[in-house]
C-alpha cells in the first residue's frame, strides 16, 4: 500500500496542527462525542474510558454485549465504543505475532489483523459499535487490494485542502505511483506552481493542476470549510453533510464514480456542474472526464448488468453500501 522508502515533504508544522486539531478537537470549548474503550471480564467492564477519564457503565446494566452496546455507547455519548475480554485481547495479540510473516506487504499484515479481529467478534469477546466497523473485518490481502486499487487508482494523486473562511488551514496531497503510495506532500510543494487560489471555492481547480504538473493527476479532490466539517463531524444534524455538500463548503472534485454513488448521483452532479468551466482547460490531465456522474453511473451499473456482476461479486464486499454507512453514522 505504501512505499518503504515513502517520502514526505512540504507539510508546514501548522497544517499539521490544523489537522490534529481536527481529529482531538483541542480547542478549549469544544465539546465532541467521545471513543470509549472497556476492558472486560465476562461481559463485565473492568474499567470504561475515554482516554480521559474512567467512565461508569450506565444504570440498569452490568454487562456490555452485542444486543446492548448500541444504546451504552449512546448513554455514554461515544461514537465509538470498543468492548473487549481479556483473554480475547490477549489471544488477538498473540495470533497476530504468530501468523504475521515480516518482509510480506502491508495488505498481508491487514489480512492477519483483520483475521484476528473478525474471529474474536464472531467468539463475542470483542464488541464494537457502531457494527458496521465489523464488515472491514471480513476484508483478506486480495480484497483489500481491490479495494485500493479501486479507491486509489494507480499513478494518481489525492488532494485534501481544509480552509477557515478564506484562510487555508491545511493542505496535503497523496501520490500513488504503479503499486504503492510514494510521496506524502503538503501545500508548501506545490505553492509556487498553484499561485493564487483565493476564493477557493471557485478558483481551486489551481490547485488541482499544481498537483497534475508537479506528481500524478488528482483521482480526487477535497475541499472544505473547516467550519462545516466541524459541524459535521461532532455536532451533526440529519442532512449535514449533504447540506454543506449543496452549499459549496464541501466540494468533490474530481470525483470518482464511487464517491457519487455513495452521496448520491443527482446531488453530487449539481455540485460538480459548477466547476465544470473552470476545469475544461485542465483535459490534458485526464481530469474534466470523470465528472460526467450520470453518464459514468450508467455505464457502470450497465457493464455490470451486461456481465452479470456486482460489486459485491467483484470486490466481495459492497463498498458503496458501506460507504453510504459510514456516512450515515456521521450523520446520526
Amino acid at each position: 500500500m505504501y512505499h518503504r522508502d515513502l517520502k514526505i515533504t512540504g507539510i508546514r508544522q501548522d497544517h499539521a496542527n490544523a489537522a490534529w486539531r481536527l481529529l482531538t478537537f483541542a480547542e478549549e470549548g469544544k465539546a465532541r462525542p467521545t471513543l470509549c474503550f472497556a476492558l472486560l471480564r465476562n461481559g463485565v467492564p473492568k474499567v470504561i474510558t475515554n482516554g480521559k477519564r474512567k467512565l461508569q457503565l450506565p444504570e440498569k446494566y452490568d454487562t456490555i454485549k452485542a444486543d446492548n452496546v448500541e444504546e451504552i455507547a449512546r448513554r455514554l455519548r461515544a461514537k465509538i465504543l470498543i468492548a473487549v475480554e481479556q483473554d480475547a485481547l490477549r489471544g488477538i495479540i498473540e495470533n497476530i505475532q504468530k501468523d504475521f510473516r515480516y518482509g510480506e506487504d502491508n495488505f498481508h499484515l491487514y489480512e492477519v489483523i483483520c483475521s484476528s479481529l473478525r474471529q474474536a467478534v464472531d467468539d463475542g469477546g470483542l464488541v464494537i459499535y457502531p457494527d458496521f466497523f465489523n464488515s472491514i473485518f471480513d476484508l483478506n490481502a486480495g480484497k483489500m487490494k481491490r479495494v485500493f486499487d479501486l479507491v486509489f487508482p494507480a499513478n494518481s494523486s489525492f488532494v485534501v485542502y481544509l480552509f477557515r473562511g478564506q484562510s487555508l488551514e491545511a493542505g496535503f496531497v497523496i501520490v500513488r505511483g504503479e503499486q504503492h503510495i510514494e510521496i506524502v506532500a503538503g501545500h508548501d510543494a506545490i505553492a509556487k506552481a498553484a499561485g493564487n487560489f483565493y476564493p477557493w471555492s471557485k478558483k481551486y481547480a489551481s490547485l488541482l493542476e499544481a498537483v497534475g504538473r508537479r506528481y500524478k493527476p488528482p483521482s480526487l479532490g477535497f475541499f472544505a470549510d473547516m467550519d462545516a466539517i466541524e459541524n459535521i463531524v461532532w455536532h451533526p444534524e440529519p442532512g449535514s453533510f449533504l447540506g454543506s455538500f449543496l452549499k459549496g463548503k464541501i466540494i468533490i472534485d474530481p470525483m470518482p464514480a464511487w464517491v457519487a454513488a455513495a452521496l448520491g448521483v443527482d446531488a453530487a452532479t449539481r455540485v460538480v456542474r459548477t466547476s465544470l468551466d473552470i476545469m475544461r482547460k485542465f483535459d490534458t490531465l485526464g481530469i474534466t472526464r470523470r465528472f460526467d456522474l450520470g453518464a459514468i453511473g450508467r455505464t457502470v451499473q450497465e457493464h455490470l448488468q451486461k456481465e452479470d456482476l456486482t460489486l459485491d461479486a467483484i470486490l466481495g464486499f459492497d463498498p458503496i453500501e458501506l460507504t453510504s454507512k459510514f456516512l450515515a453514522w456521521i450523520a446520526d
